[in-house]
Formats: C-alpha cells, sequence, structure tokens
C-alpha cells in the first residue's frame, strides 16, 4: 500500500511498543519517517529492525528527549535537512512514574507527567507547524484512561484527559490545511503496561471482559494512525478514536453492587448509616474489580457475605482498639506537662512579669518569665504576690508609665 507516498513523518517514542509499530506501518505505507527517542542505543536498534521493511534511505534516527528543548529542535530540524519538509506528526512520548492514589502523587512526579505527556505534546506542534506549509496531519496518542480513569494511575489519566482537549483545540485552529484527530488505546500488550498484564488478577479480570480473549499489540494501533494520517481520512478532524475493552466504556463505570457476591471475592471498604432510616450500608468492592465500589444494605450484604462483613467489623474493631490504647499510653505534651507543674513549683526564680490575664472565673494571672530558663508560665497573681512582690509592682508602674494622661483618671 502507498496510501502514504512521499509524506515525511516524525513519530516520538518510537524505538518500540506502539511507537515502533507506527513508525513501521507509516513505512510500510510510504512514508519516510524519523523516528526518535531518549537512548541514541535505542534509535540505532529500531532502525536496524525497520530496514528489514522498508528501502535504505526511508528512515532516520534522532535521539530526542522531547521534554528538552534542544531536542525537540534538533528532531525537527535533522528531518527537514534530510526529507525538506514535514507532513505528518504522532506524539507518543508519555511517562508515568508513580501508582497509587491520585492524591499520593508526589508534585515533581506530577509536573513531570505534565511536561512530557502534555506540554511536550503541545511545544511539538508548535516547533512542527512552520514546517507544513502545504498542510498536514497531527496524530496524538491518549489513552481510555483520559475517558474513565484507571485505579492507580489517576495522575497519568488526568494528563490523558487532557489531550483530547488539546485534540479539540487545535483541530478548529489550524483547519482547513491541517488536520489534528486521536486515538485512545485500552490495554495495550507493551513494556509501559507490564504492571498490568502480568499482574494475575487484573490481568484475568481484563481478559475476561474481552471477546477475542487477548490484550491489544501495538500493531493493532498502527493501522489507525496511518489511515488518520492519510489523504483517506481527509475528512476527518478533532476526533479522537478509541481501541478499547468493552468494560472500559466512555460512559458512566458499571456498578459493581454485588447481588450475589460471596464471601471471597467481597471486600468491605466503608460503614455508614442512611439519613432516611438510619439503616447501615457497607461500601462494597469486588477483589480484583476496577469497576469501582457501591453501597449495600446490611441485611442485604449479610445474607449474600457473612464472613466479609464479619472482617470488616473486626478490623474496625481492633483499629479502635490500638488507638485508644496509644493514646492512653501517649506521655502528655510538653506544655501540657509545664502547666501542671508552674515555675515556682519546679523551683524557677521568676525574672519579670511580661503581661496578665483573666481567667473565665475572674482570677487574674500573670504570664511570667524565668531566670536561666526560655520558659514562660501563666501563674496566679495571688501566688506571684507572695512569691515575688516586687516584680508585680514593677510591671504595673511600668503598664501605667506608658498609658496616656487621660487613661490614667
Amino acid at each position: 500500500m502507498s496510501r502514504l507516498l512521499n509524506k515525511v513523518a516524525v513519530v516520538t517514542a518510537s524505538t518500540e511498543g506502539i511507537g515502533f509499530a507506527i513508525a513501521k506501518q507509516l513505512c510500510e505505507d510510504g512514508a519516510k519517517v524519523a523516528v526518535s527517542s531518549r537512548k541514541e542505543s535505542n534509535v540505532n536498534n529500531a532502525l536496524k529492525k525497520l530496514e528489514k521493511f522498508v528501502d535504505g534511505g526511508t528512515c532516520i534516527g534522532v535521539p530526542c528527549h522531547v521534554g528538552k528543548t534542544s531536542d525537540r529542535v534538533a528532531l525537527i530540524d535533522k528531518t527537514v535537512q534530510q526529507f525538506g519538509k514535514i507532513d505528518i506528526l504522532v506524539s507518543n512520548a508519555a511517562v508515568n512514574p508513580t501508582f497509587g492514589p491520585l492524591l499520593n502523587t508526589d508534585e515533581n512526579s506530577f509536573e513531570k507527567m505534565l511536561d512530557i505527556n502534555i506540554k511536550s505534546a503541545f511545544m511539538l506542534v508548535k516547533e512542527v507547524f512552520p514546517h507544513m506549509n502545504n498542510g498536514g496531519a497531527i496524530c496524538f496518542v491518549s489513552s481510555i484512561a483520559g475517558f474513565h480513569p484507571l485505579p492507580l494511575i489517576g495522575a497519568y489519566s488526568v494528563t490523558k484527559t487532557a489531550l483530547l482537549g488539546l485534540t479539540k483545540a487545535l483541530a478548529s485552529e489550524l483547519a482547513p490545511s491541517i488536520r489534528v484527530n486521536c486515538i485512545a488505546p485500552g490495554i495495550i500488550d507493551t513494556k509501559f503496561s507490564t504492571a498490568l498484564t502480568t499482574n494475575e488478577l487484573v490481568s484475568s479480570q481484563a481478559l475476561s471482559q474481552i471477546p477475542i480473549g487477548r490484550f491489544g499489540q501495538p500493531e493493532d494501533c498502527a493501522p489507525l494512525v496511518s489511515f488518520l494520517c492519510s489523504d483517506e481520512a481527509r475528512y476527518i478532524t478533532g476526533e479522537t478514536v478509541i481501541l478499547h475493552l468493552p468494560a472500559m466504556s466512555t460512559s458512566e463505570p458499571q456498578s459493581s453492587k454485588p447481588d450475589a457476591a460471596k464471601d471471597a471475592d467481597c471486600i468491605v471498604e466503608r460503614v455508614r448509616r442512611t439519613a432516611a432510616d438510619g439503616q447501615r450500608q457497607f461500601l462494597v468492592r469486588l477483589g480484583g474489580s476496577a469497576a469501582g465500589s457501591d453501597w449495600v444494605s446490611e441485611a442485604e450484604l449479610l445474607k449474600s457475605a457473612p464472613a466479609a462483613v464479619e472482617a470488616f467489623l473486626a478490623r474496625r474493631r481492633a483499629n479502635r482498639a490500638k488507638a485508644e490504647s496509644v493514646a492512653k499510653n501517649r506521655p502528655a505534651p510538653r506544655r501540657q506537662q509545664q502547666q501542671q507543674k508552674r515555675g515556682f513549683e519546679r523551683g524557677l526564680q521568676p525574672e519579670r512579669v511580661l503581661g496578665s490575664t483573666h481567667r473565665q472565673g475572674g482570677e487574674l494571672m500573670l504570664l511570667m518569665k524565668w531566670k536561666d530558663s526560655p520558659e514562660l508560665d501563666l501563674v496566679p497573681a495571688r501566688q506571684a504576690n507572695v512569691k515575688c512582690p516586687q516584680l508585680i509592682i514593677d510591671f504595673h508602674a511600668k503598664r501605667f508609665a506608658q498609658m496616656a494622661p487621660t487613661d490614667r483618671i
């Protein structure tokens, strides 16, 4: 097929996985392709593999860290020097340095994902745009996570959602000469998704929902990208095409309410009382499910999974007992200890009175500074009158001297 004959394409992160499959497909369809990756060794290995599928001279390799301006500029400049133009940009580079709840994502990891997954894609478009004199096509690689945030990769999902918006915004601005589209794959079997595909529980749960019984392969994505970048898709722009699992739809996630949940696969996470009748409800998740959790009445859950309820309540009792034990054995705060035993009782020598206040019952209290100690204490004025009457006289005399004449009357 020669749908991309004489076209020049730049594909980022294209030495393995989805990126390499796309570069290979574009080459096979007649395009001249610049492959790129952060490591030069990976670039060279990719070029050797591509030699088997394309004629010599139709591919070049350029090391490029898309988060670095100098690397992006070098990638574009070398492509233009070699081929004279750029017709196609495929932005595939992405990172996900952290797994866990979204609010556990540290600032550095979040900034890195924004920088690589979003900012670099936008900057590449800005830098390629001047070289697309005769029009062209841009394709972003997002993810089904952009529509349906996946468990443990919430921050990554946020950046993939942003790509959907970037596609729409650029499509309207760059039309009619440049088309901008996006693909959103589901779970594709690559190194990037190893944490999902090699986890027996997660993978079996996911595979059970795939009619063809396997995860997607990089080669499943490549023909679609080639089509979107070709003249065959000349009437398509601003669209995101989804390649995903049936259960991962762009609509509301399916309920995980266990109509007939068993103790073995039911996990109780929380309990609450309803405002209407005060009955208890339990937040239940099916073990290994990525579909979320749902509230189930106590009566319903006791019928289907009584052991799960008892296990949750036992954990709750154990946690409360542990908290009470810790609180009971925790030493009183230092400030509280000091207030329990004031300076006079600790044998400290008063230095001066800093201020005064009244307790709720009306008793006058003095703020006392002690000699050879940075600590301060509130002591009863009646006690200070006995221990250090001269300091009290000096304090009141100083306050009197600071008053305006009218305040002294």
